[in-house]
């Protein structure tokens, strides 16, 4: 294992060891029970308010509660999914920002940009980071294609117009979505958790709960909640390695964006895209090409986030 994951000597770890309080395992605690009951109470009261004001014309209209009951089952699915579901999903993202910011700089004492959010470089790293993605996602998908279980489906089945400009749009929410993750989970857990108990305290336990995250995404499998462990143990040793986030930033943007607006495949169960630039469809076994949740549940992922891991501990790097 490379120097550069010294814990004593680690930029990334420093920086949670630079506010007015040493680290703890209770804040990080507290942070993301809050964190999340936060975003559980944000995504209620919007589902609330867009359901009353969907719903109560039709029923103050005479609908029957049958009809009530099928509509609301519309109104979820239009709300998970296209142009509609970034506008749900966006807002959330936004607040574990804004709640990580408060976290830092009100509870903790420290900069922002403590966190990560430093050094030189950042706009190459954060390149460099999107064309790692790229590469190992196009050879997830290799390996689905090579066992016939990848299918051509099309070029921008919705229309070109409609395909460019969702393409081009989606990518400035997924350069969002994904660091806001990354905010959360390698920006303040894995560096909290790290300089309390140790490198793999950090690395496990942040992995832990950024799987856990996302339990309650649809279709979810077991093999899908090992996948993203083991992208959360990728993602931190990368962060690890640059001692900021840039890259990481920059890879978990473009995984999401070509595979949810450029190839049309499901993001982690989530199907957003309704324009994608192509279309791509996986048949067969699900635990190989990953079934109804995309191929971040089957094992051609697991295959490549492993080998991402390997690459992370053992590629050269220097500071």
């Amino acid at each position: 294992m490379h120097p550069i994951f010294d814990v004593s000597t680690n930029q990334l770890i420093a920086g949670a060891r630079s506010g007015k309080r040493p680290p703890s395992y209770l804040r990080p605690a507290l942070y993301t029970l809050l964190q999340e009951a936060l975003i559980i109470g944000f995504s209620v009261v919007a589902g609330l308010v867009i359901g009353i004001v969907y719903l109560m014309p039709r029923l103050a209209g005479g609908a029957p509660p049958g009809d009530a009951v099928a509509l609301a089952q519309e109104l979820t699915e239009q709300l998970s999914q296209g142009w509609s579901g970034l506008a749900l999903a966006l807002p959330q993202f936004l607040l574990i920002i804004g709640f990580t910011w408060f976290w830092v700089r009100v509870v903790e004492g420290r900069p922002f940009r403590s966190i990560g959010l430093w050094g030189t470089g950042r706009l190459w790293k954060g390149m460099r980071g999107m064309v790692w993605a790229l590469l190992l996602f196009g050879l997830s998908l290799g390996l689905a294609a090579v066992t016939g279980n990848l299918h051509w489906a099309g070029f921008a089945p919705a229309g070109v117009g409609p395909a460019l400009l969702w393409t081009i749009l989606t990518l400035g929410f997924y350069v969002i979505q994904g660091p806001a993750e990354e905010v959360m989970a390698r920006g303040y857990l894995l560096p909290a958790l790290g300089a309390r108990g140790g490198l793999w305290v950090g690395v496990l336990v942040s992995s832990l709960l950024f799987a856990a995250g996302h339990l309650l995404n649809p279709n979810l499998s077991v093999l899908a909640v090992v996948n993203l462990f083991l992208y959360g143990v990728f993602a931190a040793l990368y962060a690890l390695r640059e001692e900021c986030l840039w890259g990481i930033f920059g890879f978990h943007a473009a995984w999401n964006w070509a595979q949810g607006s450029v190839f049309g495949l499901e993001v982690s169960g989530a199907n957003l895209s309704p324009a994608p630039l192509f279309k791509l469809v996986t048949d067969g076994p699900a635990w190989w090409a990953g079934g109804a949740i995309g191929p971040e549940g089957g094992l051609v992922v697991t295959l490549t986030t492993l080998l991402g891991i390997a690459a992370a501990l053992w590629w050269p790097a220097r500071r």
